[in-house]
């Protein structure tokens, strides 16, 4: 029975391929289901996985592009 679950999650696009970590804990007092954890450690990798790459993608536009106009900006 294990407590906590850790899943990496790695999206290798290029040379430089961002790693992020998913972590679940649970709380003592819930019945030990390793599922679930796992799950949520992974789900959790992959939103902090999905957020690098758009910080990234962001950065590559504003650095191709330039800043956003300030009547210009998306809704």
């Amino acid at each position: 029975m294990r407590a906590r679950g850790r899943w990496p999650a790695v999206l290798d696009l290029t040379c430089r391929a961002p790693k992020r970590r998913g972590t679940a804990r649970r709380n003592p007092i819930d019945r030990p289901v390793p599922e679930i954890g796992d799950e949520l450690a992974a789900s959790r990798a992959l939103e902090d996985l999905a957020l690098r790459f758009h910080d990234v993608a962001s950065s590559d536009i504003v650095e191709l592009t330039g800043p956003a106009e300030p009547g210009n900006r998306p809704l």
